[in-house]
């Protein structure tokens, strides 16, 4: 492997170290850069076998560095590492030329395997028969060539979407590549729908296996729609969702927050409860964490109303993302449920360690109640369980590094945390300068272990008289 050089290309100063670290342990000779500029200095002054680059950076994107080192090296092998948003650059870079993608997050075997396919090409090996059933089962198949039989097309035009697949989807480069668009328990939204077809995409496609399961689901969804459910009585909705709009007035409105931020907040808070008070075992947990504690129902609705106003400040403001921020939030302490009423009532600062122990299980509680929930988001879990992680890896109750975090999750994390220090200064009574304060603390004390770019974001959302939020 000594004879093999890479260039690895990311701003994103963990993943990169962390790929770095994977590939050099693996035999690889690597060479990184913080940015398409840095790497294309690189690129001219060394011989590198294969660059593998993020397509989103400063200064200069993927798909551009692409375009540089290819019209300079055509037979260099190129991998450009995708997020799901920026699907359409990755198949604008398949005309340029690239050679191999994967989407992010991704594990690293799967970077693996795409080295070891060029290296195979390289001396002149056959491609090894792939066991695509383990593939599938592993949810590791990333991007295939020339295995057409393995798909099944659906016109784009009659995919159902707005709830979770359970099986990734696919979209075809050219002739020969199938490069993930959405992981298992995703869905691919509207908003994106438009886009592809804007690009010409006519089909999107399933693995055979997954496309029997498709059918049914579409089956199911008809049957669905045409039988009686039984329906929570109307007055009990409206009570319900009254007596959040109350807590929110109360609890969440200051003269610190933008009021168009907040009145957007408040109308995607609504929606979300009402899709959930559609379904009888989401409308008894919420009533349930009602009966159980008000404060932890009033502090759900405020972690709610602050990751909504931020998801729309990071511009996520797709109608399925912000049902999925707003539900995930509304359940993100679920877990707490079902600890002593005494222990969660306590300060954090006055909890003995056994206490603590127990708190931490609460993530891990709330996210086994909500897989019995009949169709809730896979998302939704995700953000339940992982609302106590940070980027440093030290949270719970998985230590996750920041790769391996939903971020949806890092979203609800900050607000939740600005929650927990607004609740903390009780004594404050008036809003905007407890908001303040609270700002400041987190700044003191977390902001090392929040996402950077969401937490800067987050601080915008305020105004202060003569005074900065940031």
């Amino acid at each position: 492997m000594e004879n093999i050089k890479i260039l690895l290309v990311d701003d994103d100063e963990e993943l990169r170290t962390s790929i770095e670290f994977f590939l050099k342990n693996k035999g690889y000779n690597v060479a990184s850069a913080i940015n398409g500029v840095k790497a294309f200095d690189y690129f001219l002054e060394n011989d590198f076998n294969i660059v593998l680059s993020d397509i989103r950076m400063p200064l200069m994107d993927g798909t551009t560095l692409l375009n540089a080192v290819k019209s300079r090296k055509p037979e260099i092998f190129f991998i450009l590492m995708t997020g799901f948003a920026e699907i359409l650059s990755t198949i604008d870079a398949y005309q340029m030329g690239a050679d191999g993608f994967l989407a992010k997050p991704f594990k690293l075997n799967e970077l693996e395997n795409i080295i070891q396919r060029y290296i195979r090409k390289k001396s002149g090996e056959a491609e090894p028969v792939p066991d695509r059933a383990a593939e599938t089962e592993k949810g590791i198949q990333e991007e295939t060539d020339n295995d057409e039989d393995l798909y099944k097309p659906i016109d784009i035009d009659k995919f159902i979407h707005g709830s979770t697949i359970n099986y990734p989807i696919f979209v075809k480069l050219g002739n020969e590549k199938f490069v993930k668009i959405a992981h298992k328990g995703e869905d691919i939204s509207e908003e994106n729908i438009t886009k592809y077809k804007a690009h010409n995409i006519k089909s999107l496609y399933l693995l055979n296996q997954d496309f029997k399961e498709y059918v049914k689901m579409a089956k199911d969804i008809v049957n669905a729609i045409s039988e009686n459910v039984i329906k929570i009585p109307h007055a009990r909705k409206i009570k319900f969702l009254s007596a959040a709009s109350e807590v929110i007035m109360r609890d969440v409105f200051s003269d610190s927050i933008h009021k168009g931020n907040f009145e957007s907040a408040h109308s995607t808070i609504k929606k979300a409860m009402e899709i959930a008070l559609d379904n009888n075992d989401l409308f008894e947990i919420c009533d349930s964490v009602l009966s159980h504690s008000e404060q932890l129902h009033a502090h759900s609705l405020f972690v709610s109303m602050f990751s909504i106003m931020l998801a729309r400040h990071l511009n996520w403001i797709s109608e399925k993302n912000m049902d999925l921020i707003s539900m995930g939030a509304l359940f993100h302490d679920l877990g707490k449920k079902a600890l002593p009423q005494k222990l969660i009532d306590k300060r954090l600062i006055d909890l003995n360690y056994e206490e603590h122990k127990q708190i931490e299980l609460h993530p891990a509680i709330g996210a086994e109640m909500l897989m019995d929930v009949k169709d809730i988001p896979e998302v939704v879990i995700q953000i339940t369980l992982q609302h106590h992680e940070n980027i440093k890896g030290s949270g719970y109750p998985s230590r996750l590094t920041s790769m391996n975090i939903h971020p949806l999750a890092k979203v609800v994390s900050i607000a939740n945390e600005f929650a927990i220090a607004v609740e903390s200064l009780e004594k404050e009574n008036n809003s905007t300068r407890r908001y303040y304060l609270a700002l400041k603390k987190l700044k003191t004390l977390k902001r090392g272990l929040l996402e950077k770019e969401y937490f800067d974001r987050f601080l915008k959302l305020f105004k202060f008289e003569g005074e900065e939020a940031e």
